[in-house]
């Protein structure tokens, strides 16, 4: 979780009071892992604590924790997608996995992970004027500018259409 202590997470925790009350956060973080994953990974072994829950779920889970200056939720529903195993684990492990943490006045932090999926590794913090985007939450793209956007969409004059306005904020 080495993330959260860079200088774009401490901007994007300053921005966001730039969106107002948080409505929803939603959170992705998938790989896909190939066609060996399933019998020699170590986190497809649940005797080592293995699968999406305690991998890739985590930096999604701390990721809504931190946006909510560390608040519980008041109840999480979680579902297992998919699930296996390497041969030495007793259980079968979560391999593709997501949650609804929810939270009072119906804030809710949906989250999907994934050793299956195309690298995918985004977050998205929908607030009452603006929503801040990551592209890259946990792993900055190589070469990429580093920073979010944050995004303030309004009808347009005529009302026929949206009308988007980016800010990209660059660390």
């Amino acid at each position: 979780t080495m993330f959260m202590h860079s200088t774009r997470f401490v901007r994007f925790l300053d921005s966001l009071k730039k969106i107002g009350a948080i409505q929803r956060i939603q959170t992705d973080f998938c790989f896909n892992g190939g066609p060996k994953f399933d019998k020699d990974n170590i986190r497809m072994n649940s005797s080592l604590e293995g699968g999406c829950p305690y991998d890739l779920t985590w930096y999604n889970a701390r990721f809504g924790l931190v946006v909510m200056n560390w608040q519980l939720p008041e109840r999480i529903e979680a579902t297992r997608l998919k699930s296996g195993a390497t041969e030495e684990s007793p259980e079968k492990v979560s391999t593709a996995f997501t949650s609804n943490a929810f939270y009072p006045d119906g804030m809710v932090h949906n989250e999907f992970s994934s050793f299956g999926a195309n690298y995918t590794d985004d977050a998205k913090v929908i607030g009452e004027t603006g929503t801040i985007r990551f592209d890259d939450k946990v792993l900055p793209h190589f070469g990429n500018r580093i920073g979010f956007d944050i995004e303030r969409n309004a009808p347009g004059v005529d009302g026929r259409h949206i009308e988007r306005r980016v800010d990209r904020v660059n660390v």
